[in-house]
């Protein structure tokens, strides 16, 4: 019998640049997150930089009731993620 884990959120590795662009670290290639939320913990939609440091990319599973979808998120948050 196989358990599935509901995961709320992972890393990307997505970071943000001094430009405010986002871009994958490992490739140093520009993101372009195109299913942004249209809410967050602020109610606002992303990226919001809402608590003022929110450097990194990660995708979020329903966490705000918005689907699953990508979220700027404070780089020191503890999350699982994703490798290439």
């Amino acid at each position: 019998m196989s358990v599935v884990r509901h995961v709320p959120y992972i890393w990307t590795s997505g970071r943000i640049d001094s430009s405010g662009y986002f871009f994958w670290t490992a490739r140093g290639r520009l993101v372009k997150p195109f299913n942004w939320s249209r809410t967050g913990g602020a109610g606002r939609p992303q990226p919001d930089n809402r608590e003022g440091h929110e450097d990194c990319l990660a995708v979020l599973n329903n966490v705000y009731n918005d689907g699953i979808v990508w979220h700027d998120v404070a780089c020191d948050h503890r999350k699982p993620f994703i490798c290439e």
